[in-house]
């Protein structure tokens, strides 16, 4: 997502058409879409599957309903229809060595966005620290990786506030083409 993040804002600063800034915001917005709502709306219902299962066997009547309470939820009056059945025919709420699949996704998205935005406004000099933050993601964890090579806290709202920059600039920008 990093990368993506590079390419998509150079695209949008050499496109000269609307429609293609359009369509590349709109690219954008969907993604944040997907890591900020579906996939959060995702990793609750997986938690309530967890919390179900502990008071006793699960019905499908009473997943369906569960998943239209949290999808519901999520997306309000912009769903005009939850699927209720979307539980059956997600492989990895099956797979019992792999809980929890899909907090990285959201996770990985911020955290590339913070340190996209970090990096961002150092310019064409944020190349060696960069290579310096992807050298020790093998090897530390996220939370001392921000601290030594961002600056940043990752315990604090406020940090991850700061990986929405591009989202807003976009949406921003998304909104004046629309609305015009």
């Amino acid at each position: 997502t990093f990368g993506e993040a590079l390419v998509r804002e150079a695209a949008l600063a050499a496109a000269t058409r609307p429609e293609h800034r359009l369509r590349l915001l709109d690219d954008s917005m969907s993604a944040a879409l997907a890591f900020l709502c579906n996939i959060p709306s995702r990793l609750e219902l997986e938690l309530s599957f967890y919390r179900l299962r502990a008071e006793g066997p699960l019905s499908a009547e009473a997943l369906e309903a569960e998943t239209s309470r949290i999808f519901g939820s999520w997306y309000g009056p912009s769903m005009e229809r939850v699927d209720g059945t979307f539980w059956a025919n997600k492989l990895h709420f099956y797979i019992g060595s792999l809980a929890f699949y899909n907090f990285p996704y959201t996770f990985g998205y911020l955290f590339s966005a913070l340190v996209y935005e970090h990096f961002r406004a150092q310019g064409p000099t944020a190349a060696t620290g960069y290579e310096l933050l992807l050298a020790r993601t093998g090897n530390d964890a996220a939370e001392e990786i921000a601290q030594t090579e961002l600056g940043l806290d990752l315990g604090q709202p406020e940090t991850w506030e700061g990986a929405m920059g591009g989202i807003r600039r976009n949406l921003a920008m998304l909104e004046g083409l629309v609305g015009n």
